[in-house]
C-alpha cells in the first residue's frame, strides 16, 4: 500500500510540474523577470534625460541621447518621441524610436537615436518618453541647454 501512495504522489508531483511549465509560470520567484511600469507622478520622475545631441548630415537630422532609469525596477517597452520645432516654437514634426537597451534595468543608462529627413525649418527639439501603450513616462531633464546643431556637408 505504501508503494501505491508513493506512486500516486509521484504522479501528482509530475503532473503539477508539467502544469506549471505549460501555463508559463516559473518557480524562480522574485520580480527580476517581471516588467514594471513607471511609478505614479507623485513618486517623481522614472527617467532622467542625461544627454542630447543633434547633428545634420547630408539630408538627415539625427538626434542622439542617453536616458537613465531612476526607478528600482526594470522598465520595459520604453519609447522615445522627439518633437521638432521651428524658430517660433511651432511644431514642425515628430519622430519616435526605441531605447537601445530593452528592458532598461534600475540605474542603467541607455542610448537612443532618432533619425529623419532634415527640414531646414527645424531649430529645436524636445524629448518625451512613453510606453508602447502610449502612457507618458515622467522624466527629469538634466540637459540644461541643447547642443547646437552641427552641419556636415561631405560631398
Amino acid at each position: 500500500m505504501r508503494k501505491d501512495r508513493l506512486a500516486l504522489f509521484s504522479l501528482v508531483l509530475v503532473g503539477a510540474c508539467l502544469g506549471l511549465s505549460c501555463n508559463g509560470t516559473t518557480t524562480t520567484g522574485g520580480t527580476a523577470n517581471r516588467p514594471t511600469s513607471s511609478p505614479p507622478a507623485d513618486h517623481g520622475p522614472a527617467l532622467e534625460l542625461v544627454a542630447l545631441h543633434r547633428e545634420r548630415e547630408y539630408d538627415y537630422l539625427t538626434t542622439q541621447g542617453r536616458v537613465k532609469n531612476l526607478t528600482s525596477g526594470q522598465l520595459s517597452d520604453v519609447m522615445v518621441e522627439v518633437e521638432y520645432y521651428d524658430s517660433n516654437d511651432n511644431m514642425v514634426t515628430s519622430k519616435e524610436g526605441v531605447l537601445d537597451y530593452r528592458p532598461l534595468m534600475p540605474g542603467q543608462i541607455s542610448p537612443f537615436t532618432v533619425m529623419l529627413h532634415d527640414d531646414p525649418a527645424i531649430k529645436t527639439c524636445r524629448v518625451k518618453f512613453k510606453h508602447l501603450s502610449g502612457e507618458v513616462i515622467p522624466h527629469k531633464d538634466s540637459v540644461y541647454k541643447e547642443t547646437p546643431t552641427k552641419r556636415k556637408n561631405k560631398k
